[in-house]
């Protein structure tokens, strides 16, 4: 599977996505190729992240597990669904505490 969201440069086109730089790719067959990188808005079960997207020919577009880790979602072996891996409350929580983390550290680097 992928670890990034793959999509090909026609459908970031079509997204108006912008490369910010490019980054050299191994793919599972062993293939090396140079993608391109931007920043996308996902949307999933309500769920919404902002992830990194890989931009190179690919047959179908790919989530990526870091995508669906933001996401709090999972896919389910057995159906094949997307299925929630943590609550929204629980995510929240996480990101308050980040925001928290992140203000006592500025504020300490300030005094």
């Amino acid at each position: 599977g992928a670890t990034y969201v793959c999509i090909p440069k026609e459908l970031a086109d079509e997204l108006e996505l912008r490369i910010e730089g490019y980054m050299d790719v191994t793919l599972a067959d062993g293939r090396k190729v140079r993608a391109g990188v931007a920043l996308a808005y996902l949307s999933a079960l309500d769920r919404h992240a902002i992830v990194m997207a890989q931009i190179f020919e690919v047959k179908e577009p790919l989530i990526g597990v870091l995508a669906l880790e933001a996401l709090g979602l999972g896919v389910d072996p057995v159906t094949g669904e997307l299925k929630p891996t943590r609550t929204c409350a629980a995510r929240a929580r996480l990101v308050l505490r980040r925001n928290f983390d992140s203000n006592v550290s500025k504020s300490t680097t300030q005094a």
